[in-house]
Order: structure tokens, then sequence, then C-alpha cells
């Protein structure tokens, strides 16, 4: 009750600086990659870090190969339009996970820069398999998004198993 009677932080208050340096240190672990590697939190919501994330890997005219097993992975599809990637869906029935060969086959289909997908679809409960779709997103030379909004610090989180660190 003490730390909620606390004052909030102000984004420009320095010792918010420390904090989130330390936090980003921290997150190394969580993420379980390299202590060098390269990790951020993000001030504000999910949405918030995953329009950041989207916005610095998307090029006008990328091609997009997005899972969507639920709201956020068609969320995460609109996102990726917005910012002029060519999408092509790889639609699942909601509340089902998404079986890695229709990921292959659209990969195969038409090639891909980027592979995005939600690990933890917080709207159907549904986990899908990152491990298989990293693995294919790398053997088609395409980059690895994962929105791991509700499953970090719930489930593993192995960036540097998936390629991504």
């Amino acid at each position: 009750m003490r730390a909620l009677a606390s004052p909030v932080l102000s984004h420009l208050d320095p010792y918010l600086l420390l904090v989130m340096d330390e936090l980003r240190s921290a997150l190394a672990g969580v993420f379980r990659t390299a202590p060098d590697a390269l990790t951020l939190a993000i001030s504000g919501t999910g949405t918030s870090g995953m329009e950041a994330a989207v916005a610095n890997v998307t090029r006008a005219g990328a091609r997009a190969t997005v899972v969507v097993s639920g709201y956020f992975g068609d969320r995460l599809s609109q996102m990726l339009q917005r910012y002029g990637a060519d999408v092509k869906r790889v639609d699942v029935e909601w509340g089902r996970a998404c079986d890695p060969s229709l990921v292959e086959r659209a990969l195969e289909a038409q090639g891909s820069d980027i592979v995005a997908v939600v690990q933890a679809e917080t709207s159907t409960g549904v986990l899908n398999p990152v491990d298989d779709i990293a693995a294919l997103a790398d053997a088609h030379g395409a980059l690895l998004l994962v929105d791991a909004v509700t499953s970090l610090g719930a489930m593993p989180v192995n960036v540097s198993r998936w390629g991504a660190a």
C-alpha cells in the first residue's frame, strides 16, 4: 500500500532514467538473451510497444507474413499495413494454434521480409508455436517479429534461440 501511495515518477525524472537502465539490463535475462543484447522497456501500453516495433522494422513495400489467430494478430496485421507492408495473412481459426506448415506454405508462395506472430493470443488463450515459426522465418531469411506482450514473464520468450538477438 505504501508503494501505491508514493508519487508517480515523471518521465523526465533523473531517477526514472536509472530505473529504466536497470530494467533494460534485467530484461536480457527475461528475454533469455545475451547480457549485452539491446533491450528496451517502453513506457506505455502493449500496443505502444508493438507500434514501436512495427515502425522500426517496416519499410514501405516490405513483404510481411502475419499469423492471425485472434484479435491481436489481426491488429498486428493492420499495423504492418499502415506502415506500408504488403501483408500476407495466415488466418487460423480463432481458438486454435497456428500449424507451422501454413506459415511454411505462405513463405514458399511469396517469400517474406518479416514474419509476425503473437506468442500468446490474449483474446483466445492460444499459445502459438513460436519456436517452429522462428525456424521457418530464419530458413527463409525473414525477420521474426513476436508480440510477447502477454507471454513475457508467464512463459519462455527465447529471443536468442529464435535468432532475434
